[in-house]
């Protein structure tokens, strides 16, 4: 019996990530990191929110919902209006390399069913090592699990 698909389902969403050639030399990872390890570029798979269903056909089988916590980080040193716009518009470029991997295959490899992106909130802020440029979001997860 599959208990979830969340394992499997992170680590496919980060191998296919981690293949995708607009996101080379990106960190990207299945569980969050502090900021100490955290590299000036990084895809960060973060907490599941869930549940589980019994499906209406199937013996046993169940229906599975969840939601993974995803964050976008870029981080440059400088505090002016050209390293504002560098930021912006590479954390959003990143953050438009996850959508295109969905759209593109919202199965993941065919682990789950389907999955979207949810709910995406900005964070522009300033640290001691310069200006940081944070996207978080959900994605959405389906997948029938057999008996």
């Amino acid at each position: 019996m599959t208990t979830s698909s969340i394992h499997a389902f992170k680590n496919a969403l980060v191998d296919g990530l981690l293949a995708r050639p607009g996101l080379a030399g990106v960190q990207v990872v299945s569980a969050p990191l502090t900021s100490k390890d955290a590299a000036r570029e990084s895809i960060q798979l973060g907490d599941v929110d869930g549940e589980q269903e019994w499906s209406a056909l199937g013996k046993l089988a169940r229906e599975e919902r969840y939601t993974v916590d995803v964050m976008v980080w870029v981080i440059r040193p400088g505090s002016d209006e050209a390293v504002f716009r560098e930021v912006r518009g590479r954390a959003l470029a990143l953050f438009a390399e996850v959508e295109a991997f969905l759209r593109a295959d919202p199965t993941v490899g065919n682990v789950v069913r389907v999955s979207v992106i949810r709910r995406p909130e900005v964070t522009e802020g300033a640290n001691p090592e310069g200006r940081v440029y944070r996207i978080d979001f959900q994605v959405a997860v389906e997948k029938r699990l057999p008996s």
